[in-house]
């Protein structure tokens, strides 16, 4: 029996009981850092798992505990969100007032709203994210085909090509703007580049070889040629890229790159604004700078100077994995390089055994010869930790292919996680105790999002449970598929691929040979098998598959997709409810009693989440808005959005990028991959400018790209990358691997796959990082591809399920759901901002139509949920002030208690209050006084037991309701506390309320408004309407009377008009006294 040391890989809002300790002490080189006091800029080198978070927090408050600088004036930036979340728990733990600590975007963010007319920002404007970016630039490249002079953009416009060329210009884009160019500049540099190259002397390319060999040529005709499809190439690109910046202002919205963009302009220009800045914050520490882009870099020296004084870096460029987003590692170089800075290494790991640290450094040194050796504070295990395996075909079997080789991989890790859990192992845990190993302890990691279902079906059949991060296993899932299949035929009733999918989806059942018989004597046109299953009499051979009736798949196909084109005029959620209910879908999976049904109908529940956080940020958003979405997100490396609910006790499957900063002691890294693919055919050349595409509109190879690509001298002789160039070219690939490796604590398992058998390589070649492992693994004296035991099923709450406990996946992958209203002209409106409007315009007005920022702050009501990593809260309504979440944190996890107990209900399982108000604290991440859990449990308990006839059938419920006139929408969103069946089995909605609330009569508007929301998004008509008081010692059901439909519409209307004219008449009233703009600007507040 062996003993594993593990500690919390969760982030922080999910750690709960599983928290560690703040470590008591700091080792010589964290002193050193913690010490620094400047001014000259800092360096901090921390390699993985070196404390470098603990490290930060520790100079933050050494500067504040020694006078150096008080707290309230130290700014943190960091890269990314998750960072951030965590930064901030950890400072929340350490000190009362913790600094004040951002993203980069959100920083910039918050220097422009809250300068807002100072800088010209428009009041209207609203940020978006890079996908929903890609969404708009792909409208606007929808819109520049359509334009006659599409037809001579030097582009070849074939399908493929579009595609390619669409994804790649939006790249460009966005490196234009890191990079400070402007499309004047970009265009002008291009010119000149295909002017410079028109005059080289040579019209062959030839290899630096003997002979001699000719790799391209050209006629001076075709040359001649190439040169005008270049520069109308060049026209196209900056005629695209203004419609797409066109198209952002017209909406008002803003790209992350916009904000940096904006906000270190401002600086720069405002010397004023930028002296307030710094003496708001004379120091200054960026987590994560090896994952910052030129914008960003730019942005702090615009704050603190070219010399970056009292400014500390953190960050490991050996783990730089985001140049996707346009990460430039070179950044921490550049600070290194200031004359004074101080740069302090940190390499005493806490995380890993030192084999696996020495693994990661003879794989990480090939591309990065300065790389720091890594010392093992926890020593070395003393025995073989490390794994590799890639033999999966015997010698008879000359090559296995990728997909089956995968299946024989996924079947190796389940049985060998199998025989971790059952073998004795024991880790210890955070309270210092040794404790059995478990599945959390376990993680898998894949380089791609795709590709996981193997390993899925692997675990679902071994009984261990799982759970998915980082969107991996989603994109691909069978279920995800269909839906969006149905999804784009209401987008686009004859997508032939789509059509497909959706004859085989489940619901349908079409099999191959059916599908082969309705294709029989096709012509090869796009639209003819679509119209054939559509409209034409099908062949004679497949009479049975599409005759006359409901039971033949065409003919239940066609009237179904009738139904289904009725849904691309909806808003987005209830075209998505329709589908997933009027195709069974949903209903399909929950009576499924296959082992897969869980994981498919969180699949189907993650869907609904990203519909759902789209159609808040976009309003409006209809399914082919969606599906361009889904498109670009499944392309993209990595978004933060795609982070699941992480279950009690499930193994992790997850991408490298998602699992970045987090750890387990036990960590399989799968498929270890091919070569990463080619260079970007459409790019621009770093060093003229020029823009260059592969292909030529007939099909040719464009010379002056391949002249580029290939390094041409001025003699036209090819100077390709030798090995050792290839292999810095790949030197991001081999991060990645790096930080896969660094994940794990003590054991580390490495799997791939072979080329085939030849007489140089007779065991097939593996991918050359496996390579690398396997000469350490030798060189250590260890085994490699070892035989795996078999072992029977654990059936860890895992497998088939009975058709009773249909709904009880729901509550295990549930997710919190972030309403955030987008700012537009006039934003999608809520309850909360109707019921404020009518007791005072100026309020609403100011916050939602001049973004202007609350001075006072609102008491109770802390958002858990934000419409950006910002601060701001100008688009964040807030709960009605009579509502349970509006009485601070100890209403806020009532409710969110409450919640938890209402899913257990839709899935037949029951805790107790204590457990649910455990559960409610774990999940927002809050500390309440001990003194008070006791008294929410008691309520919690009157609630569940006054409501234990009802049985839930929406908990948390969102909605979207256009209920403007025809070609004006008024969009309505907003959440329903539950929605159920009594014991009557009646339909009813409930909204929890306080005990001191208003008479049940007031609330006719809001139950009206959830009335019909219910009834046109749930199809549930008549529901009855409550508010549930939720008293000190006591819990009150009232039953409302809504007010009629036609007032509900005129209200609303009313609305929307007087925030259209921006009506800023005050109306004196109570409350006044909790209003955020009391006396700053508005002076007509009740006294």
């Amino acid at each position: 029996m062996s003993l594993l040391r593990v500690r919390t890989h969760l982030s922080g809002a999910w750690r709960g009981q599983m928290m560690d300790q703040r470590p008591s002490t700091l080792s010589g080189s964290q002193q050193d850092i913690v010490r620094h006091r400047g001014p000259s800029p800092a360096v901090v080198e921390a390699g993985a798992g070196t404390g470098k978070t603990f490290t930060i927090v520790e100079r933050v408050a050494s500067l504040h505990e020694t006078g150096a600088c008080p707290v309230d004036r130290i700014l943190v930036l960091t890269f990314a969100r998750k960072a951030a979340a965590e930064l901030k728990m950890r400072f929340a733990g350490r000190m009362q007032t913790p600094p004040d600590c951002f993203t980069f975007h959100a920083f910039a963010w918050n220097v422009l709203s809250t300068h807002a007319y100072d800088v010209g920002l428009s009041p209207d404007a609203v940020v978006i994210d890079d996908v929903e970016a890609r969404v708009h630039f792909h409208k606007a490249f929808e819109e520049y085909l359509r334009e006659p002079q599409s037809a001579a953009c030097g582009f070849p416009l074939r399908p493929h090509n579009v595609e390619e060329i669409r994804t790649a210009l939006f790249g460009i884009g966005q490196t234009l703007k890191q990079d400070g160019i402007s499309l004047t500049q970009f265009r002008e540099r291009a010119v000149r580049a295909a002017e410079e190259f028109s005059r080289v002397p040579y019209r062959e390319l030839r290899k630096k070889t003997l002979q001699g060999k000719v790799e391209a040529s050209v006629s001076d005709a075709e040359f001649a040629e190439e040169l005008v499809l270049e520069r109308q190439r060049i026209d196209a690109a900056v005629l695209i890229l203004e419609t797409f910046n066109r198209r952002m202002e017209a909406l008002n919205s803003l790209s992350y790159a916009d904000i940096l963009i904006l906000a270190e302009r401002a600086i720069r220009e405002d010397p004023v604004l930028a002296d307030q800045l710094r003496q708001r914050y004379p120091y200054c520490i960026v987590d994560e700078y090896q994952d910052t882009d030129l914008a960003q870099h730019r942005l702090l020296k615009a704050l603190y100077g070219d010399d970056l004084l009292n400014v500390m870096v953190v960050g490991d460029v050996l783990q730089s994995i985001y140049g996707f987003r346009g990460a430039h590692p070179q950044n921490v170089e550049a600070i290194k390089s200031l004359a004074g800075a101080h740069v302090y290494p940190l390499i005493e790991n806490r995380r890993s055994r030192q084999e696996i640290l020495d693994l990661g450094y003879a794989v990480i040194r090939g591309t990065h010869g300065d790389a720091r050796h890594l010392h093992a504070e926890r020593g070395r295990a003393g025995e073989q930790n490390v794994h590799i395996s890639s033999m999966w075909f015997p010698e008879s079997v000359e090559y296995l292919p990728v997909d089956e080789a995968r299946v024989l991989e996924a079947s190796v890790v389940g049985r060998r996680i199998c025989g971790l859990l059952t073998s004795g192992t024991m880790v210890e845990g955070s309270d210092g105790a040794p404790r059995p190993i478990s599945p959390r302890d376990i993680a898998i990691l894949s380089r791609n999002k795709t590709k996981v279902q193997a390993v899925t079906n692997a675990l679902l059949e071994m009984g261990i449970p799982f759970r998915l991060v980082g969107g991996v296993g989603f994109y691909d899932a069978g279920e995800v598929r269909d839906a969006l299949a149905w999804l784009r035929l209401a987008a686009d009733p004859m997508d032939a691929h789509a059509i497909t999918r959706a004859l085989q989806s489940p619901v349908m059942g079409a099999t191959d040979a059916e599908l082969a018989a309705v294709s029989h004597g096709l012509k090869a046109d796009e639209t003819a098998f679509s119209t054939r299953v559509l409209v034409e009499a099908a062949a004679e051979d497949a009479s049975n598959f599409t005759g006359e009736g409901d039971g033949n798949v065409i003919a239940r196909f066609r009237k179904l997709a009738d139904e289904i084109a009725l849904c691309s005029a909806l808003p987005l959620m209830s075209a998505l409810q329709t589908i997933l209910d009027k195709t069974g879908l949903r209903s399909y999976w929950e009576e499924n009693a296959d082992a897969r049904a869980p994981q498919a109908l969180a699949n189907l529940l993650k869907l609904e989440s990203l519909a759902r956080g789209f159609a808040n940020d976009l309003p409006g958003a209809l399914p082919a808005d969606f599906i361009i979405f889904i498109d670009e997100l499944e392309r993209i490396e990595f978004d933060e959005r795609e982070a699941d609910v992480v279950s009690l006790d499930a193994v992790t499957i997850s991408t490298i990028h998602a699992a970045k900063g987090l750890e387990w002691p036990v960590v399989f890294v799968l498929g270890i991959w091919p070569q990463p693919g080619k260079r970007a055919r459409l790019f621009v050349d770093e060093a003229s400018g020029a823009l260059l595409y592969a292909e030529n509109p007939d099909g040719s190879i464009s010379f002056h790209h391949t002249a580029v690509k290939d390094r041409a001298d001025a003699q036209g002789v090819l100077h390709k990358l030798d090995a050792e160039e290839k292999e810095m070219a790949k030197a991001e690939e081999c991060r990645l691997f790096y930080v896969a490796i660094t994940r794990a604590r003590d054991l580390l398992y490495l799997s791939g796959f072979r080329s085939k058998r030849s007489p140089r390589n007779p065991d097939g070649k593996p991918h050359d990082y496996l390579i690398a492992a396997y000469d350490w693994l030798r060189a250590k004296g260890w085994n490699s591809d070892e035989g795996v035991p078999a072992h029977p099923p654990l059936h860890l709450g895992v497998g088939p399920r009975s058709n009773g406990s249909a709904s009880g996946p729901r509550q295990a992958v549930r997710e919190q759901i972030a309403a955030v209203p987008s700012a537009t002209a006039v934003p999608a409106l809520s309850y909360s901002s109707i019921a404020c409007y009518e007791q005072c315009p100026r309020r609403v007005t100011y916050k939602t139509m001049f973004r202007l920022p609350e001075i006072v702050a609102t008491k109770g009501w802390t958002p858990s949920r934000a419409p950006f990593d910002a601060a701001s809260n100008a688009a964040d309504d807030g709960p009605p002030e009579d509502s349970i979440l509006s009485v601070g944190e100890q209403g806020q996890l009532v409710h969110k208690a409450l919640e938890l107990w209402a899913l257990d209900r839709m899935s037949g399982t029951s805790r107790t209050p204590t457990d649910y108000v455990a559960g409610a604290v774990q999940a927002l991440n809050l500390t309440p006084p001990a003194a008070k859990l006791s008294a929410m449990a008691a309520s919690v308990g009157r609630v569940s037991s006054s409501l234990s006839g009802w049985m839930p059938l929406h908990v948390e419920a969102p909605f979207t309701l256009d209920l403007g006139e025809e070609g004006s929408r008024l969009l309505v969103s907003g959440y329903i506390d539950l929605v159920a069946k009594d014991e009557t089995g009646r339909s009813c909605l409930l909204d929890y309320k306080t005990g001191d609330a208003h008479e049940a009569s007031h609330y006719a508007l809001q139950v009206a408004l959830y009335q019909a929301a219910v009834r046109a998004v749930y199809a549930i008509p008549d529901a009855r309407c409550f508010i549930g008081r939720i008293g000190e010692r006591a819990f009150s059901l009232e039953p409302v009377t809504p007010i009629a439909n036609e007032e509900l519409s005129a209200r609303i209307l009313a609305v929307r008009n007087g925030l259209r004219a921006q009506n800023v008449t005050p109306i004196p009233g109570d409350w006044c006294f909790s209003c955020p703009y009391r006396g700053a600007p508005c002076q007509d507040y009740k006294r």
